[in-house]
């Protein structure tokens, strides 16, 4: 809605020139609502970006949360030779375990009985 209104009946301040041919009223209520929408999207996604802020601080890359109580789970200086010690005798167990498997399959043990041979 446009309204042919000088500049100078509108804001009559001395020492301005020019003026205003056409200037649009805005009907009472309009720019209160989309300001007022404006202000409540932005400060949903400020709430929201805070929020995705605070989680990436306080969880680790595997998803613990952290606090100030953990208590650590270091014990000293690792010891690699008895690590590797250790990986030697469950290698030594594995293969116990598979000579029994061969022994067992080998022996006649177990039977397997075929049926039907299915077509193809």
């Amino acid at each position: 809605m446009g309204v042919g209104l000088s500049f100078r009946e509108i804001c009559p301040m001395k020492g301005l020139t020019g003026s205003i041919d056409r200037i649009r009223i805005v009907e009472k209520g309009e720019p209160m609502r989309s300001l007022r929408y404006l202000n409540t999207v932005l400060t949903i996604l400020a709430l929201l970006l805070t929020l995705n802020l605070w989680t990436a601080w306080s969880t680790t890359s595997v998803g613990d949360t952290l606090s100030i109580s953990r208590t650590a789970n270091a014990q000293g200086i690792v010891n690699a030779g008895a690590q590797r010690k250790e990986m030697i005798n469950q290698l030594h167990q594995m293969n116990i375990a598979m000579v029994d498997l061969k022994t067992t399959l080998t022996d006649g043990a177990i039977r397997v009985h075929v049926d039907a041979i299915p077509t193809e």
